[in-house]
């Protein structure tokens, strides 16, 4: 039904449009882990804002206050709770995701474009059973039920399956479908999702 050839990952022109779609994709699994932690953390994070505020302030009354003192511990003390503040500040304002998942996000993009299609070409068949992976050393099926979600980007869709011990992704460019409408073919792999 949809056939993709699969090509290497040497655009840097979709480096951000890659980080992007899989930082979503990490933030998702994650969040599918272990959901209690992360609506605590996210709850947290959304005054971490105003508790850099308040810190930035703190450190700046402690400086004005004790200017004229020659104690470096509350001088110290001030520069922590401003520089601390202004971290807390601007990270509780970032909407874009955590720096840790963009970090991780870039080593998978490193480990996609590692691949090397050229020598080793890979198939990817989806068919009415699943996503049938044909390569010069093995062919595979991964049934749809094994599949968690799929999402897009204006040239990429990232495959997420696998369980939640151990998740898996395939990095898909549009570029790379040989066979079957672009547009149908997020609609098919959601519906197949949802019905595995």
């Amino acid at each position: 039904m949809f056939l993709f050839q699969m090509s290497n990952y040497d655009k840097t022109t979709l480096d951000a449009e890659a980080e992007a779609i899989l930082c979503q994709c990490l933030d998702t699994q994650v969040r599918r882990r272990s959901p209690k932690s992360w609506r605590v953390s996210d709850y947290i994070h959304s005054f971490s804002p105003y508790i850099g505020l308040f810190l930035m302030a703190l450190g700046l009354f402690v400086l004005i206050l004790f200017m004229n003192e020659a104690s470096g511990s509350r001088l110290r003390a001030a520069i922590v709770s401003i520089v601390l503040g202004v971290i807390l500040f601007w990270g509780g304002r970032k909407k874009n995701g955590y720096i840790i998942t963009k970090i991780i996000a870039r080593k998978c993009l490193k480990l996609f474009r590692s691949l090397d299609y050229t020598n080793q070409p890979c198939n990817l068949h989806f068919n009415e059973n699943g996503m049938n992976i044909a390569s010069a050393q093995e062919e595979k099926l991964i049934p749809y039920n094994q599949m968690l979600d799929i999402i897009e980007s204006e040239h990429l869709w990232l495959l997420d399956f696998g369980d939640i011990k151990k998740p898996m992704m395939i990095l898909l460019q549009k570029q790379d479908l040989i066979s079957g409408d672009p547009h149908e073919f997020m609609p098919y792999i959601r519906q197949k999702i949802s019905a595995g």
